[in-house]
């Protein structure tokens, strides 16, 4: 009974030092993405961004620019949510912890140019409402509303086809342009 007991505990101990601890592991990229955002919810950042970062490396070499983006897209929300910033010493040991939005806004930028080398016009402006939230945060009310403006072209676009994927927006409001004109009036009003 000892034994087992002992055997436990090792295994407890070694599984809270993994940070991928309890991940199912998958190939699939699209699982890669979903899991990023649980654990980026769960206040993991660090397994977050393996998955999501090999979501874009498998995505890129299958030329599937859709699919990168939406990784990027989780690398964007990952590099600006408390998970990141909770994980700040993990990111500080290997040089890449950045305390500022540019991490995020430089994701979220490369979601948008692989959304529109995908034709995917709708997911490029909710990619560029993620950079105007940034230029927000920091206060950066002018660029925050060029950005949001932007989004809004980038969705009126006439290229702008339905691909399949679906997005979200605030519910109250009745649409996600109405959602984006009313971001736009918010910020654009306080330059």
């Amino acid at each position: 009974m000892r034994i087992s007991g002992l055997s436990a505990i090792a295994l407890s101990l070694s599984l809270a030092g993994c940070s991928a601890a309890l991940v199912h592991s998958t190939s699939e990229p699209r699982q890669k993405i979903n899991q990023a955002y649980e654990l980026i919810n769960a206040g993991r950042a660090i397994p977050a961004e393996k998955l999501a970062l090999e979501a874009v490396n498998i995505y890129l070499k299958e030329s599937n620019f859709i699919g990168a983006g939406n990784a990027e897209t989780v690398l964007g929300v990952l590099y600006s949510s408390s998970a990141y910033h909770a994980a700040e010493a993990h990111y500080r040991e290997l040089g890449t912890f950045d305390p500022t939005p540019e991490k995020s806004k430089l994701s979220f930028r490369k979601a948008v140019d692989l959304y529109k080398k995908g034709g995917e016009y709708w997911g490029a402006a909710n990619a560029l409402i993620g950079v105007g939230d940034a230029f927000s945060k920091q206060g950066d009310h002018a660029n925050a509303c060029l950005t949001y403006r932007e989004a809004l072209q980038t969705y009126l676009d006439p290229n702008a086809i339905f691909t399949g994927t679906a997005f979200t927006w605030n519910p109250k409001y009745p649409s996600y342009q109405a959602m984006l004109e009313a971001i736009i009036q918010d910020t654009c009003k306080a330059t």
